[in-house]
């Protein structure tokens, strides 16, 4: 358990001052230990999946990096060929 000193270091760094009045009312500095220590934990927790969040986002699907390396020539010529694709769009879509 942190002392009191520390947990009001840790809402300072954590800039947790108007998160402690909205929940329980009142200035961090009347509220109890537990309920401080709740309100850290809960936040750095949501920093622990917001960051979780950012990095799954990060994560390349190898079907879209396949996709964007290949020009898909043949495709392109056939639709080309079955007059589906104009010549403006084939130079579209190769640039």
């Amino acid at each position: 358990m942190m002392t009191r000193k520390e947990l009001y270091r840790k809402i300072k760094e954590l800039n947790l001052q108007d998160e402690v009045k909205k929940v329980y009312g009142d200035n961090y500095t009347r509220v109890g230990n537990i309920e401080l220590a709740h309100v850290i934990q809960s936040a750095q927790l949501a920093s622990n999946i917001a960051k979780n969040i950012t990095k799954k986002d990060k994560v390349k699907d190898p079907n879209l990096e396949l996709i964007n390396n290949c020009k898909c020539d043949k495709l392109i010529e056939v639709l080309k060929k079955k007059h589906i694709l104009l010549d403006s769009e084939i130079m579209y879509i190769n640039s």
